[in-house]
């Protein structure tokens, strides 16, 4: 099988539950969404390579926990006989980070939905949302948060109706978002879409996001933890 690959390389994970962690990123190419706070510049440097190449790839990088596909959007690609190709080489711990709106083709440890209502009008696969083990939202403003609550209203109503019996264990993480910093990763070439990031302090944003955690006790607060050490 035969994938659009951006960049395949070693970090820490840099969000939500598993930051901090040593991870293998795979870095999917192209995405079907274009939204203004994206930070990867995903259609350049795109190459195609067969899954045996990337093996290969991964398998030249020092051994990490975890395997996390990304992009650009990875579930526009058919992973499965990739994510078939790892499990069978012992890397069976593999996570998935999605916009949510493809349906789920593949069997995963972990999957972290960004939803990008809020960006372009996009419209989610419930199939794949449901099934998240983590969903995050960049904030900036109240608005933002109204549309990141407004979402979580609808995820219960369609959990309560294709899954009754099932309780939403999913964590939920509010991303304070400053558009506003210059960043490039050591040794990369910035891009212009690389400028916009949430490293950087948004005191509004941070407030926003932090008191509403407080208040509710239903969201986890988050950063980009990657930028704030400066690592790829």
């Amino acid at each position: 099988m035969r994938y659009q690959v951006r960049e395949i390389f070693n970090t820490i994970a840099g969000e939500g539950r598993w930051i901090g962690h040593p991870t293998t990123f795979i870095r999917m190419g192209r995405c079907n969404l274009t939204c203004d706070h994206c930070d990867t510049d995903y259609n350049t440097n795109v190459k195609a390579m067969e899954d045996t190449a990337i093996l290969k790839a991964v398998k030249a990088l020092p051994v990490t926990r975890f395997i996390t596909i990304s992009g650009g959007e990875p579930l526009a690609q058919n992973l499965a006989p990739l994510i078939a190709k790892l499990a069978g080489e012992g890397y069976s711990h593999t996570h998935i980070e999605t916009n949510g709106t493809f349906p789920l083709s593949c069997d995963v440890s972990w999957i972290c939905v960004s939803p990008k209502l809020m960006f372009g009008g996009s419209k989610v696969d419930w199939g794949t949302v449901l099934n998240a083990n983590e969903i995050k939202f960049p904030i900036r403003n109240v608005d933002d948060l109204v549309r990141a609550e407004r979402f979580r209203r609808t995820f219960n109503v369609e959990l309560a109706k294709r899954f009754p019996a099932t309780i939403n264990m999913a964590l939920w993480y509010l991303h304070p978002w400053n558009d506003n910093f210059d960043y490039a990763k050591p040794g990369f070439i910035k891009d212009v879409e690389g400028t916009k990031t949430m490293k950087g302090r948004n005191r509004e944003a941070i407030k926003i996001c932090v008191d509403h955690a407080l208040e509710t006790g239903r969201w986890l607060v988050s950063i980009q933890g990657h930028k704030a050490l400066e690592v790829p």
